[in-house]
């Protein structure tokens, strides 16, 4: 009798193991011409190139295995990202409330990038010649981006984690309110895709629908900031750039007692500026204290906002009609506005 039960459990799972294969091959054939048409919707498909698509039933992961992605951005050096995958899917009212982005091992040619990006059109060049500065030719990352939109409330939080070996780790996590993202979806997406193709802003808004783009603006512009907090733990960056700093000097300096001269000219350029900005004494020298301490011996740099209210992302003014809140932009004004506060650990 018992054999009689192991066998038709025994049956009974491989039935199921071959219903779930079969429904995977069938959902993954599904979701590889979802992603085909969504990325010529979003105007992708020519910056970005795949081996394979899977979709797990179980899951409810997509995955895209093999990228390869072209852009501009980049000044049309390919980038490589090991595996795509999309997971947590929801909608509400046909719009995303939900969605988190994984991409492990996407492995960025700074080198390259750095060598070929030299047109407006390629934003990477203000950033990859000070990776390459710290000594980083290539560099590969593990990526993950989630998106939580309740549109009854009007808010939104998106969460931010990196891991790159031998540069460092960061997490950051924000909340919006006053987002009206059903609105920003349907308004802001044309727009978006035109600016993927475009690279240029001024191009896009200038070939853009009038209507659409005024629409977008009003809807940002009420866009509040509710909280911050963000994190970057060193794993050998902070090495890399004093050590290239050192090879600037025309005469050695000994390793710590550089670091330690670097750390308190940056602490008091921090200092300065806060001060200037009319931040209290006392905050100003434990926020620089903080920032020194991290420079000097690595680890952990973390800051979080303590504000009473949300504040605004944006203000009306500007070229478009809206311009960066100054309470945001301006270091001493965000620090006193969000009551910001920096740990080293």
């Amino acid at each position: 009798m018992n054999k009689k039960f192991l066998f038709a459990g025994l049956g009974i799972s491989g039935l199921l193991i071959a219903g779930i294969t079969g429904l995977n091959h069938y959902a993954s054939g599904q979701a590889k011409r979802a992603v085909e048409d969504a990325l010529y919707q979003w105007k992708l498909d020519t910056y970005i190139r795949y081996e394979t698509v899977s979709h797990n039933v179980l899951t409810g992961a997509t995955t895209l295995s093999d990228v390869t992605l072209y852009h501009d951005a980049f000044g049309q050096v390919p980038v490589d990202i090991e595996s795509a995958r999309l997971t947590g899917l929801a909608f509400e009212d046909e719009f995303l409330t939900e969605a988190t982005v994984q991409l492990s091992s996407a492995t960025l040619p700074v080198l390259d990038v750095a060598r070929k990006c030299s047109s407006i059109r390629c934003p990477a060049r203000y950033w990859s010649n000070y990776i390459l500065y710290a000594g980083y030719q290539n560099l590969t990352v593990d990526l993950s981006v989630s998106f939580t939109a309740d549109l009854e409330a009007s808010s939104v939080d998106l969460a931010l984690t990196g891991e790159a070996p031998e540069f460092g780790d960061i997490a950051m996590k924000v909340a919006l309110e006053r987002t009206d993202a059903a609105r920003l979806w349907e308004t802001g997406a044309p727009l978006a895709a035109n600016l993927i193709q475009d690279g240029n802003i001024l191009q896009t808004l200038f070939r853009g629908n009038m209507k659409d783009l005024q629409a977008v603006i009003d809807s940002t512009r009420i866009v509040e900031l509710a909280h911050l907090e963000a994190s970057f733990t060193d794993d050998g960056l902070l090495d890399r750039v004093f050590a290239s700093k050192e090879l600037d000097l025309l005469t050695p300096a000994e390793p710590d007692d550089f670091r330690e001269q670097l750390a308190t000219t940056a602490q008091g350029h921090m200092l300065t500026v806060l001060e200037k900005g009319s931040i209290r004494p006392s905050v100003a020298e434990s926020v620089s204290e903080e920032w020194k301490s991290f420079l000097m011996e690595g680890g952990e740099i973390s800051l979080e906002t303590r504000m009473d209210r949300p504040v605004r992302l944006f203000q009306k003014g500007g070229f478009i009609g809206i311009r960066p809140n100054p309470e945001l932009s301006n270091p001493p004004e965000f620090l006193r506005r969000t009551r910001l506060t920096l740990e080293h650990s």
